[in-house]
């Protein structure tokens, strides 16, 4: 076997398969190389797609492993620019804080030399502002200076010394500036000259350190810089190689796959299309088809499977062409019989026929009759249940009135034992009262005598205000003042007096009324006993018509209730009549269908009779 094969793509003919003759193919011819020599090809199908999918998963492996060697060369070559990336940003930031700081400092030297005794103030606070922002900018270049680790910058040794000369530079500016200040506010005058020479001398020496650092940051940005462009130029070429291995592998993988396309078409498609046509060959009754051969295992079996089917259809064949014969004796021997049982059937039918027909006549008359009681009996029932409803209504509305006044008698009995439950609390309530207004009087006795303990006291007080008033006489000058007090006590005693005199009145009245509220409340407790008496007569009374009152509703209501059993039973009477006329009427329906359906049976016996005996 050749390393050379010729693939024939065929063109079925779909509309010649059904015809006599085989499928037309127009083939044309592809040379391809064969991948794998004939001699190494599985013989069964399930190896040789076992074949094709190992060689479809190691290309998909390889692919795979390519795709991660790319990725992770993608990742370092990101790594290495974003590295180169972030030092030359920290570069760049490194001059802009340089920058900041010296045009901190001109502005710090400016500020001093614009500055006059009159506007001192301010420029303290404006050169403590510069300073902030200066000392800010150092920390920043300071913390750029430690995260990158920076001992040498751009041939500068001791980066961190250079650092904090800057800052201790910056701040003995600082406090010369202050200093000079303040001896300005002191003089109010101007700056003095030199003032500003040793602060100009001081700036530019800062200036120069800074500017030996900028240029030392420059010329690592420099070294960045230049470290960025090999950074990218490396990852082009390595981009470079990457595609071009790539482009390989899809190489690879594209003649991978047409060899297997190959090997699929013209290991499995060309012969499942010849197994195809066959059996399309043989499904159009042309059982003269022969099967091909193959030398692979499945297909092999396939065609034997199909040669197996082609031989049970020709025996099918013979067996319809044996089943034919016995089916055109069968139809003869059927139609002998079918005339033999037409006779017989016709002699024993025609006479149940009449009798049914007869049956169904004496059943109609019969259900007619029927349904002529039931709706007679509907009527009667009808008058007999409006009657019990009508004598139920009134029974009804009877103890319904019964029922109503019982409960008003119940309700007058319970107003009326809380008449006398009231009436009793009254009476306790108005032996209370006469307690309290007894209590009350002793009270304004024991008042009056303490009235009277109070008008002899001032009495006895007048008497020794009167005597006192004749012992200052007496006295002469000596007791005028003495006298005065007497006379003031006499007034006041005798004021007393009026007083005690007043309520003294006044207590009797209080002792004259309780006594007549004494005698009333006595009069009203007997009045409300009296109440109490006539309300339990009157409750012992109500209770007692309450009691013939239910007797008479609990009678009312048993002959209501017998009423409405003897309406319900009229009820189903009514209900079963109703019944009994709606199955007389189904029953009459049943023996008029029964006859009409008699009469259709005597036709269709006769016409089939008819058939039979006709053939």
């Amino acid at each position: 076997m050749s390393q050379e094969t010729s693939l024939n793509v065929a063109e079925t003919n779909a509309s010649s398969i059904g015809g006599d003759e085989r499928p037309s193919r127009g083939p044309f011819k592809v040379r391809v190389p064969l991948a794998i020599p004939k001699i190494f090809l599985p013989n069964s199908l399930r190896s040789r797609f076992l074949l094709f999918a190992t060689f479809m998963i190691a290309l998909v492996l390889l692919q795979g492993g390519l795709s991660w060697v790319t990725a992770e060369r993608s990742h370092d070559m990101g790594a290495a620019t974003g590295h180169s990336m972030a030092s030359l940003t920290n570069d760049l930031e490194l001059l802009r804080t340089i920058k900041d700081m010296q045009v901190l400092s001109l502005a710090l030297q400016n500020k001093v030399a614009t500055s006059s005794s009159d506007e001192i103030n301010n420029v303290k606070i404006d050169i403590k502002k510069i300073a902030t922002d200066y000392l800010s900018a150092h920390a920043g270049l300071a913390n750029i200076a430690t995260e990158r680790g920076m001992t040498t910058l751009g041939g500068i040794d001791d980066v961190e010394q250079r650092i904090k000369v800057a800052k201790d530079s910056f701040e003995n500016l600082l406090a010369r500036s202050l200093e000079g200040i303040e001896d300005v506010s002191q003089r109010k005058g101007v700056v003095p000259q030199d003032l500003m020479l040793e602060i100009s001398a001081r700036v530019d020496g800062l200036f120069e350190h800074l500017d030996r650092m900028a240029e030392g940051v420059k010329l690592l940005a420099t070294q960045d810089r230049q470290t960025l462009s090999e950074t990218v130029e490396s990852n082009d070429e390595i981009t470079t190689d990457l595609a071009g291995v790539m482009m390989t592998a899809a190489a690879i993988g594209a003649l991978g796959c047409a060899a297997v396309t190959l090997f699929v078409l013209r290991g499995i498609l060309r012969p499942l299309a010849t197994l195809t046509s066959t059996t399309a060959f043989l499904a159009n009754g042309k059982l003269d088809t022969p099967v091909p051969e193959f030398r692979t295992r499945d297909l092999g079996e396939i065609a034997a499977a199909l040669r197996i089917f082609r031989d049970n259809l020709i025996e099918t064949g013979r067996l319809k062409a044996e089943r034919e014969e016995q089916e055109a004796y069968a139809d003869a021997e059927r139609t002998r019989m079918m005339s033999d049982l037409a006779l017989a059937f016709e002699l024993s039918v025609a006479g149940v026929v009449e009798n049914v027909s007869s049956a169904a006549t004496q059943l109609r008359s019969t259900a007619e009759s029927f349904s002529q009681v039931a709706e007679d009996a509907t009527q009667q029932a009808t008058s007999v249940a409006d009657a019990s409803d009508l004598a139920a209504g009134n029974v009804s509305a009877v103890a319904a009135a019964a029922e109503e006044l019982s409960a008003s008698i119940r309700v007058i009995g319970e107003r009326v034992g809380h008449a006398a439950r009231i009436a009793d609390r009254a009476v306790i309530q108005a032996e209370q009262t006469n307690e309290i207004v007894a209590s009350l009087g002793a009270a304004a006795s024991r008042i009056d005598a303490v009235v009277k303990m109070i008008s002899d006291i001032a009495g006895q007080t007048n008497l020794l205000a009167l005597n006192a008033t004749i012992e200052a006489a007496r006295a002469g000058e000596a007791g005028k003042g003495f006298a005065v007090v007497a006379g003031e006590v006499k007034s006041l005693a005798s004021q007393t007096a009026r007083a005690t005199a007043d309520i003294g009145e006044q207590i009797a009245s209080v002792q004259k009324a309780s006594q007549e509220a004494i005698g009333a409340i006595r009069a009203i407790g007997q009045t409300i006993a009296h109440i109490s008496e006539i309300s339990s007569d009157v409750a012992a009374a109500v209770e007692q018509q309450g009691g013939a009152t239910a007797d008479i509703s609990r009678n009312i209501q048993h002959a209501a209730a017998g009423t409405q059993k003897v309406t319900c039973h009229i009820g189903g009477v009514t209900v079963a009549t109703r019944e009994v006329g709606t199955h007389a009427s189904n029953v009459l329906g049943a023996a008029s269908g029964l006859t009409a359906q008699s009469d259709r049976l005597r036709t269709e016996v006769d016409q089939f009779i008819a058939k039979v005996k006709g053939g």
